[in-house]
């Protein structure tokens, strides 16, 4: 099985494009363009990025950085960071997960040096793929731990207007809303712009990299 070390994710071959075209309609999060991002910008500088598939028709992509423990152990770890809202396995519909994970876990442990830890971030246990992952590890003799890392909070607000949502608020929040109004009314005037396509994008992010860096 070939692993691929940093790989350019703009030029895939199309059977690795294909691994991405399913996840990528659910999530931004599995575009090939973040994945070349976040090996770009999104790790610290020289950082080795590994991508394991196990080439089947229907695969299993696993894109994953080579880090160091303070202690000087040897990690694996998701190519993920603060920014990855969502983040999944790779593959495509109908792919046999076990078998997947399977060919790809027997890469990594066969590897010398060892790898002295595997770490797979921000995955959902909800998704059907969590419970194909763990299964495959603890099969291939692996001791899995886990934990929760981060969540992405919400709340409905369907059919309510602000005034009620903001009724709704504890009275402290509600003080600190209308505290920070007035100021803002007091100040220089306040403009908004809403963006819903690229056709402005130059501007949108030049506006914001400047409200960034007074802030």
């Amino acid at each position: 099985m070939p692993v691929y070390i940093n790989p350019d994710f703009d030029r895939l071959a199309s059977r690795h494009t294909a691994v991405f075209s399913k996840s990528s309609r659910d999530s931004f999060f599995a575009l090939p363009v973040w994945y070349e991002l976040m090996a770009l910008y999104g790790v610290p500088p020289a950082t080795e990025i590994r991508v394991y598939t196990d080439e089947r028709p229907a695969s299993v992509m696993v894109p994953l950085a080579r880090t160091a423990a303070q202690d000087g152990g040897r990690i694996l770890a998701s190519l993920t960071n603060a920014h990855s809202l969502e983040h999944g396995i790779l593959h495509r519909p109908g792919t046999n997960l076990e078998m997947g994970f399977e060919v790809i876990l027997k890469e990594i442990l066969a590897e010398r040096p060892q790898w002295d830890c595997l770490t797979l971030a921000e995955l959902d246990p909800r998704d059907p793929s969590y419970a194909s992952l763990l299964g495959a590890m603890r099969r291939a003799g692996m001791l899995v731990e886990c934990h929760f890392s981060s969540g992405t909070w919400y709340e409905e607000t369907a059919g309510l207007g602000f005034a009620e949502y903001l009724a709704a608020r504890p009275s402290e929040l509600r003080n600190t809303w209308r505290r920070k109004r007035r100021k803002l009314a007091q100040g220089r005037p306040l403009t908004k712009s809403f963006f819903e396509d690229d056709n402005r994008i130059d501007q949108a992010v030049a506006e914001y990299e400047a409200v960034y860096a007074a802030s």
